[in-house]
């Protein structure tokens, strides 16, 4: 089986939300390829799913010093930041995560998530879709907004 047929088992495993076989894999396509981007960015979302983000985070930061130029593995990044209260850092990561995305609507999500940190976002309805949302400063009470 090739790397790419493990990367491709262990995103569906993922999807799944079978964590310990998707591990497994990641691990073989990392014995076959040690620099694999896709492997080490499913292997670091496995581990978010396994309740295990500092191993994560060094998982998505390998995957980084590989390719600096992986919105997915910024986004992860971001995510097991969040998971270690690393805020500031989740923070810049989800940032970098939104200039990088090459999809708008994931470029959105990312500038959300960023803001989230910053603060908080008040999204409704269909603006949540259209990417509009309302920053809250950190600390504001939700019922002094208008």
């Amino acid at each position: 089986m090739t790397t790419d047929d493990l990367v491709r088992q262990a995103a569906a495993r993922i999807n799944a939300r079978n964590f310990e076989v998707a591990l497994a894999l990641c691990g073989r396509a990392l014995e076959e390829d040690p620099r694999s981007i896709a492997a080490l960015i499913n292997r670091g979302s496995a581990l978010l799913g396994l309740g295990d983000p500092a191993q994560a985070r060094r998982s998505f930061n390998r995957a980084i010093n590989e390719d600096p130029t992986i919105a997915s593995a910024w986004d992860g990044l971001g995510k097991a930041q969040y998971e270690l209260l690393q805020l500031d850092k989740a923070a810049k990561s989800f940032r970098t995560a939104t200039n990088l995305a090459e999809d708008p609507a994931l470029s959105r999500y990312h500038r959300g998530l960023a803001l989230l940190l910053a603060g908080s976002v008040l999204c409704w309805g269909s603006r949540v879709r259209s990417g509009e949302c309302r920053v809250r400063p950190r600390g504001t009470d939700r019922r002094q907004m208008p």
